[in-house]
């Protein structure tokens, strides 16, 4: 399964779009985490640590991994989910 179009915004399409003009091959979403990262990095001002890291990249599965049980089970909620409906 891939991000729809509707769903991908441009700043992560332009970073797509360098990286591949750099022979860099990445997803959108492998590239919207190294936004992330990079942006963390500039607003943390050496002070970047691993604890920001990992919180970046659970917070990046986490949102993709809903993308795409949203996707997949269009016609189910969160609250369907927890009350024995869904999953």
């Amino acid at each position: 399964m891939e991000v729809q179009v509707k769903d991908r915004k441009d700043e992560i399409e332009y970073l797509r779009m360098a990286l591949a003009i750099a022979e860099i091959g990445v997803s959108y979403e492998q590239a919207e985490l190294i936004n992330n990262v990079v942006n963390k990095v500039r607003q943390r001002r050496g002070n970047f640590n691993i604890h920001d890291g990992v919180g970046l990249l659970y917070a990046w599965k986490e949102k993709w991994r809903n993308y795409y049980d949203k996707m997949a089970n269009p016609g189910v909620n969160d609250s369907q989910k927890t009350e024995g409906g869904g999953e």
